[in-house]
């Protein structure tokens, strides 16, 4: 057994530099992976911070622009509404004075018809007339008397005609700016109509932005569950990497606690060890033993595993280290050592 120690030693530092150094490779490409995944999620979040914020503005302006065009609708429909129950008043009021004034020409009608000598002769009737001269003075005198009625009654007439033809005038004006008003409101019922096409088209787009917000939300949403998986594979990721530095350290440890049974007496005597080599935990003399492989000390928990030896197999306590080393179908002692912290 002296004789293999050595050789034994040598294979099991170079089994542990080597799973030391598969150990680094691994952790690099952790650290490696890690750091692709931070960057990845930094990107992630930036994006998402971009488009919510454009999103919130886009809804912002959209709102304030169909609350604007509201307002302006409201005080339109109200200007026109009152424009609409004041034509109502003066139109009843105008259609009452109207029906009093038909009334009243129906009368004045009438004398007019005499006044302008509707029942006399026409010019044409009077050329036809066969012309009697006067005889006599008083005759004359009475053609002149009768000519002289006539001309003021035409005289009248045509008096009664100018003033009736300047009624008539401001009639077509207050008509034609009646009409003019008309007009106005009709061009305002239009804007109304264009006001009311462009709050329903307005509202389309914001429909529209809110659909976009929704699936900006959702995919938002999504993207916030992948980084938390990230994040929950980042976190087992440095876990990883921390139980691989721990790992490399037990590694670094065992190795060197290999290195320097090399330049010692392999056999620790009992009252000389108060710590056990594993554990290092204070042990009394009842709970020491020697591992009858490499020859430690160690406590009654760590040299609890056992190895056949000799021509006759039976039983031998060993360490962890050695039991690795002896029995190529066990679990690494590292490995239970990675676990268990």
């Amino acid at each position: 057994m002296a004789e293999e120690s050595p050789t034994s030693s040598n294979d099991l530092q170079l089994e542990l530099k080597e799973k030391l150094e598969a150990s680094k490779q691994l952790a690099d490409r952790y650290e490696k992976q890690l750091q692709e995944e931070r960057t990845y999620r930094q990107e992630l979040e930036k994006v998402f911070a971009k488009k919510s914020k454009e999103s919130e503005t886009s809804t912002f302006q959209l709102n304030e622009q169909i609350k604007s065009l509201e307002r302006m609708l409201n005080n339109v429909t109200e200007r026109f509404n009152n424009e609409i129950r004041i034509v109502e008043g003066k139109f009843d009021e105008v259609f009452a004075v109207n029906q009093d004034q038909r009334e009243a020409y129906d009368i004045i009608h009438k004398r007019y018809q005499k006044l302008l000598g509707f029942y006399r002769k026409t010019a044409n009737q009077m050329r036809e007339d066969n012309i009697s001269l006067p005889q006599t003075v008083d005759e004359l005198q009475f053609e002149c008397l009768k000519l002289r009625e006539e001309i003021i009654e035409t005289r009248a007439t045509k008096e009664h005609i100018e003033e009736e033809s300047a009624s008539a005038i401001e009639a077509l004006k207050s008509e034609l700016e009646q009409a003019r008003s008309m007009v106005g409101r009709t061009m305002r019922t239009q804007e109304n109509e264009e006001l009311r096409q462009t709050i329903s088209d307005l509202e389309k787009r914001l429909a529209e932005s809110q659909a976009e917000v929704s699936a900006m939300a959702k995919s938002l949403e999504e993207f916030r569950q992948r980084c938390s998986q990230l994040q929950v594979e980042l976190d087992n990721s440095e876990a990883v990497q921390k139980d691989f530095v721990r790992l490399s350290q037990n590694l670094q440890i065992q190795l060197e606690k290999i290195r320097s049974t090399e330049q010692e007496v392999r056999w620790q005597f009992i009252d000389d060890v108060s710590k056990c080599n594993t554990c290092e935990s204070d042990i009394r003399r009842a709970q020491k033993g020697n591992c009858l492989h490499c020859g430690k000390v160690f406590c009654a928990n760590c040299i609890k595993q056992q190895i056949p030896a000799g021509p006759n197999n039976k039983m031998a306590r060993v360490c962890s280290v050695c039991h690795t080393l002896l029995n190529r179908n066990s679990a690494p002692f590292f490995s239970k050592t990675f676990t268990s912290s």
